[in-house]
């Protein structure tokens, strides 16, 4: 678990972490759906089809990608194909979303998802006024209600957001990292490490308390504040690295994890962290 002692010692082992925050964050994911749903506009009566833009979030959205892959999946498992066959096997990563309508399985990356296409008529199907959003393919997705149609779109634009953050993540790290790695060794070689700066230490106290509070979103965001003010903090980056990790933002998990192994490359967990990387680096992949 998160280290709630002297900011330079050593953090607790790195298994011992993981299973104390799933089973928080997988309660989260519920209320999110349900606040999600609250919110959402309903699209109006079209019986031709209109194109509407995914909106381009350019700032964090309040839900985290972990609410917004529930919500995602909640509004999928609602939704129909042609003829009202349902979706099965429904398979949502950070760079897009599938499911199967027999024998075919359908791919999307959300990237791709900037304007969607969407009317509503009444099916021959079921003699029902259904919503119908128009994907790439085209693939056609029906809705009873207009909410949930409106709500996939407006998950989407969260989810692009996620997606392309990553992305930009990992594409811009390469120069970084480097100067990191030259700035951590002139830092190891100290024989007196500086103590933290009261600035981090003040993040440091709020993250702590935010994970006390189950608000682990906010607590990523205390760390990162807190490593704006000293980046070779091992303990911030490890934290960082794990509860980013539970949030499934991955590519921010190996962002943190790898400044914290070059940190303290001999740490008691390094190995454990070094194995937790290879699971995340197959996820960024989208397997």
């Amino acid at each position: 678990m998160i280290n709630e002692g002297n900011t330079h010692s050593k953090t607790q082992p790195f298994e011992k972490f993981l299973p104390h925050w799933g089973s928080y964050i997988l309660c989260a994911s519920v209320v999110a759906v349900v606040v999600l749903s609250n919110g959402c506009m309903t699209f109006p009566s079209a019986p031709e089809y209109t194109e509407t833009s995914v909106k381009q979030l350019e700032s964090r959205p309040q839900l985290s990608y972990s609410y917004a892959k529930a919500a995602l999946l909640e509004v999928l498992q609602k939704a129909r194909a042609a003829q009202g066959v349902p979706l099965t096997s429904i398979e949502i990563s950070v760079n897009g979303f599938s499911f199967t309508t027999a024998p075919r399985t359908y791919s999307f990356h959300f990237a791709d998802l900037g304007t969607l296409g969407w009317k509503n008529f009444r099916a021959a199907y079921n003699n029902a006024m259904i919503w119908e959003v128009r994907l790439p393919g085209p693939t056609y997705l029906h809705w009873v209600e207009s909410v949930d149609a409106a709500r996939f779109v407006d998950i989407i634009g969260v989810l692009r957001y996620y997606s392309s953050r990553q992305s930009a993540l990992i594409e811009n790290d390469a120069t970084a990292f480097s100067d990191f790695q030259q700035k951590a060794e002139a830092w190891r070689a100290l024989l007196q490490k500086p103590a933290l700066p009261e600035e981090a230490r003040r993040f440091d106290v709020l993250a702590k308390d935010a994970i006390r509070n189950r608000d682990f979103e906010k607590a990523v965001d205390y760390y990162e504040q807190g490593l704006t003010f000293q980046p070779l903090w091992p303990e911030g980056q490890y934290n960082a690295a794990v509860i980013c990790g539970e949030l499934e933002a991955y590519a921010q998990a190996l962002y943190h994890m790898k400044r914290y192994l070059v940190l303290d490359p001999y740490a008691k967990d390094a190995q454990a962290a070094r194995n937790q990387m290879y699971i995340w680096e197959e996820k960024v992949k989208g397997k």
